[in-house]
């Protein structure tokens, strides 16, 4: 076959690559190849070239074009933008030019590597090189994003806490009006005689409600005995120094376990520790893709687990292997506010500090999962524990939105034994809390009242 037109480089080099398409080509390969070439000065991939430029070209069919779509936006972690040519060499058959620009983000394949283009090859990239790569790239932070909007988009009562917090920690002078205060934090910028915040100030500070929307929100679900339908939800939209605060106060009822009576005083436990639970929630607040419209960041507690997530996959130098060692911030402003404000004690700590409280608590370690969406940590109770929790306020969300309730969700419930489940319901019933209704398989409990 040949290249009648001589479109097709002469060699490979620096921005070019061949890829013989005999037989296929894998995503992972082609995927590679994508990011080193976005993460360098960009180019192009010839498939159907053989390194050696034989011009075999390729049968163009939907399902080929559907491998190369989704390599650029599965197998690269951010998705790398591509533009396609066909370059007709014979009857049928064509080579196809995947055009790559020099991207602003750093990209890395969905594994977790990064690499770059050095001569013909693509070269992986880690430690201190990597470092260095991610500081070259010139990817603006939505945090730094000027919006057309100023003070009166955000909450003047927490913005003064972090004005009041910022004081105490650093020697910003006590006379700046609240705009000065935000320009010197980069949280603010005066542009053509007009003062605007910026996408982090709103987020950490703005106004509650629905009247200004940013993808700045926070879910807690509530999901019922069997996992399968939510009995409680609640769309959170607050500045940062209230966020928390309304989450600890959703997630206290379901955490708290009362073991019985010490003195004049209750002895309470935790199923999850709060140290851990502030720790993944401020890191899903710190550390989402603030540039990713609808999806949300949540908190979901199931019968047998707490699942945190935050939207938007890992940055591209973070790894789910190396993201306890390893410190990379997507909003280095918002986690700086939050370090400031007390919220959180430690950059980089998190992971640990999170290992640390769940093996105090005698919980398993946490795991993590993530994809181009989304990060998830999950935090499970210890197998086989059994508990006999006080779980009216629990059970109070439960039946707000179901009329009854069985032994066996009682028990998924509350994560206990069948005969733990059968003390705890015996008790319930003598406090007139619950009530019977039926006899044998088909028992059932509402609550009474």
């Amino acid at each position: 076959m040949t290249d009648s037109e001589g479109i097709i480089p002469a060699e490979e080099s620096d921005l070019i690559e061949f890829k013989s398409y005999s037989g296929g080509v894998s995503p992972k390969e082609l995927a590679v190849t994508m990011t080193a070439l976005a993460n360098t000065e960009g180019g192009a991939i010839y498939l159907g070239v053989t390194d050696q430029r034989l011009i075999q070209g390729l049968a163009v069919t939907s399902t080929v074009l559907d491998h190369i779509q989704n390599a650029a936006r599965e197998g690269c972690s951010p998705p790398v933008p591509i533009s396609l040519q066909r370059i007709p060499v014979s009857r049928g058959r064509a080579v196809l030019k995947i055009r790559i620009e020099k991207s602003g983000h750093l990209h890395s394949v969905a594994a977790g590597q990064t690499y770059i283009r050095v001569g013909t090859q693509d070269k992986r990239v880690l430690g201190e090189e990597l470092l260095r790569l991610a500081e070259t790239k010139s990817e603006v932070s939505y945090e730094e994003r000027l919006l057309d909007m100023g003070l009166e988009a955000l909450d003047v009562a927490a913005l003064q806490e972090y004005v009041v917090a910022r004081r105490a920690a650093t020697s910003v002078r006590g006379d700046l009006h609240l705009e000065e205060f935000l320009i010197k934090a980069g949280l603010a910028k005066q542009e053509h005689g007009q003062f605007k915040i910026r996408a982090g100030a709103l987020i950490l500070f703005g106004k509650s409600g629905d009247d200004i929307l940013l993808q700045r929100d926070f879910t807690f679900v509530q999901y019922g005995a069997e996992g399968r339908m939510y009995t409680f939800r609640e769309d959170i939209a607050l500045p940062a120094v209230r966020l928390l605060d309304r989450l600890m106060e959703l997630i206290r009822p379901y955490n708290n376990i009362t073991r019985g009576v010490r003195g004049l005083r209750r002895h309470e436990e935790q199923r999850y520790p709060e140290a851990a639970i502030r720790e993944a929630l401020l890191n899903a607040f710190a550390h989402r893709d603030y540039r990713i419209a609808g999806l949300r960041n949540e908190c979901r507690w199931y019968p047998d687990r707490l699942e945190v997530i935050s939207a938007g996959g890992l940055p591209s130098m973070i790894t789910l292997e190396n993201m306890d060692r390893r410190h990379y911030s997507r909003n280095p402003k918002i986690m700086h506010a939050l370090l400031t404000l007390g919220l959180t004690e430690e950059l980089g700590q998190g992971v640990r500090l999170m290992r640390r409280a769940l093996k105090k608590n005698n919980n398993p370690p946490p795991t993590f999962e993530a994809n181009h969406d989304q990060v998830k940590v999950v935090f499970r109770r210890p197998r086989g524990a059994v508990e006999r929790p006080e779980v009216r306020q629990a059970l109070d969300h439960y039946f707000a939105a179901n009329a009854e309730i069985t032994r066996r969700q009682i028990e998924a419930f509350g994560n206990i034994g069948g005969t733990s489940a059968k003390k705890l319901i015996q008790g319930l019933l003598r406090a007139g809390y619950l009530q019977k209704i039926g006899q044998g398989p088909t028992t059932r409990y509402i609550k009474r009242g």
